[in-house]
């Protein structure tokens, strides 16, 4: 016996539309890593390809000499100082800790966040999300980057993320301004 269910074409129309949006917008997610923690939705294209800087290179970000960054150095590391527990580990895998020293140009404070970098494994797939609970509990806030860089004096400190691949790459910008830094 089958059952035919009507309902009037512009609702029809309407569901249907629906459907096909939110079958666009969802995502896998990619298998549980050693750790068994997922490291986040699957994505079926690498990362576009961005300019190399090399440690202790500093580059400009924002135009006009905004804020030039440094990347000192580059560490991976499987726990951190907490902030509330003596030990943190990371929630995907690895910690990825990046030593900077920054100085803004501008005549206001510079926004320096730690989302602004993704990570990517090494074959380039693209983690969707490069900063977690666990890296925002590392080191207390004398050792980190300040959120707003200042105008003027440079500072120094480090950005935690938190990485499913123990190599990979450390990206900043978007569309052709896209720095990369290995690690």
């Amino acid at each position: 016996m089958a059952v035919r269910l009507t309902a009037p074409r512009p609702l029809r129309a309407a569901v249907v539309a629906g459907v096909l949006l939110l079958a666009a917008c969802s995502t896998t997610t990619a298998p549980p890593s050693a750790g068994g923690t997922p490291a986040g939705p699957a994505t079926t294209s690498g990362a576009a390809p961005g300019r190399p800087v090399a440690l202790g290179e500093p580059v400009s970000l924002g135009g006009d000499g905004a804020l030039t960054l440094t990347v000192r150095e580059v560490s991976v590391l499987d726990s951190c100082p907490g902030r509330a527990v003596p030990t943190q580990t990371p929630e995907l895998g690895y910690f990825v800790v990046l030593e900077v020293t920054a100085v803004a140009g501008a005549h206001e404070p510079v926004p320096l966040p730690p989302g602004a970098f993704q990570l990517t494994d090494a074959g380039g797939t693209p983690q969707q999300v490069s900063t977690t609970e666990a890296s925002w509990s590392c080191f207390e806030d004398a050792d980190l980057v300040p959120p707003f860089v200042p105008p003027g004096d440079p500072v120094r400190g480090k950005l935690v993320l938190d990485s499913a691949a123990p190599h990979g790459l450390i990206r900043h910008g978007q569309g052709d301004d896209v720095l990369v830094w290995e690690y």
